[in-house]
């Protein structure tokens, strides 16, 4: 698999990204944290992510997926674009009063059920990576999710999403490395930082082989974190297999991740 270090610039103070929920939707290394390994120029990447949440055990109405067809681009060994877009199925908690009121009501059969899988949000998405350090390599992210239609009509969605994300990695081994990301994200006229770390390693006797680790997110703002044991796996040369389940800290929210990569 085609995957070196990438050389890169520091330019990316104008630049935007959001990488809702889920996290960094191209990162080839871990399933939310953001790699400081990208596309090498003129490299694609063609993916699928899946995600089944459950944000209240006793409330099914919190339930909802997301799937997330997305592709991602070297412009050069140093600079990535990726753009993705969400499809989603929110149940009724996630609805506005407006979104209820479409349905008929917060008692209507239809509002109970939630409106059908609609096109939620867009991503685009740049990231750069500067040249390997030998303490800790160091890369930039930044992009904005804009809502589409049925957002606005059933989430009350009405602004546009901007993260700019620091990227801090260091190999501990070969194939071994520990990565931290630190994000700053605003919406409308609210700010909050969020961080993210992240653990892997090789599992089978080729190094390149099946690799498992263990990703934390959370945020600056209270106590709340949640934790994903993963398994990454390069299923041929060029294809990579992911699967997680992200637990709150008191073990009640919970989230199923699969996705599959293919690189060309």
């Amino acid at each position: 698999m085609a995957m070196r270090k990438s050389l890169t610039v520091a330019v990316l103070a104008a630049g935007v990204l959001y990488l809702p929920q889920a996290g960094a939707h191209h990162a080839l290394e871990y399933i939310d944290v953001s790699s400081y390994t990208i596309t090498e120029q003129g490299q694609f990447i063609v993916y699928g992510l899946y995600d089944n949440m459950v944000d209240d055990p006793n409330d099914p109405s919190q339930n909802h997926w997301e799937f997330t067809p997305g592709i991602s681009y070297g412009v050069t060994d140093w600079l990535m674009v990726d753009f993705h877009t969400h499809y989603a199925k929110f149940g009724s908690g996630h609805l506005s009063d407006e979104g209820l009121e479409r349905l008929g009501g917060d008692e209507s059969p239809a509002a109970t059920l939630g409106p059908s899988p609609f096109l939620e949000a867009g991503t685009i998405a740049l990231q750069v990576a500067l040249p390997p350090n030998r303490f800790v390599n160091v890369g930039f992210g930044a992009a904005v999710e804009f809502p589409f239609k049925g957002a606005k009509r059933y989430l009350g969605a009405e602004d546009n999403v901007y993260e700019f994300e620091l990227i801090l990695d260091r190999e501990l081994g070969e194939h071994q490395r520990i990565t931290a990301n630190i994000l700053h994200v605003r919406e409308g006229d609210e700010d909050w930082e969020e961080w993210r770390v992240g653990i892997r390693t090789p599992i089978s006797p080729n190094p390149e082989g099946i690799a498992a680790g263990i990703e934390f997110t959370g945020n600056f703002e209270d106590s709340q974190w949640f934790m994903m044991p993963g398994i990454y796996a390069p299923l041929q040369r060029n294809i990579i297999g992911k699967m997680g389940l992200e637990l709150s800290k008191e073990f009640e929210a919970s989230r199923f991740h699969a996705s599959l990569m293919y690189i060309f």
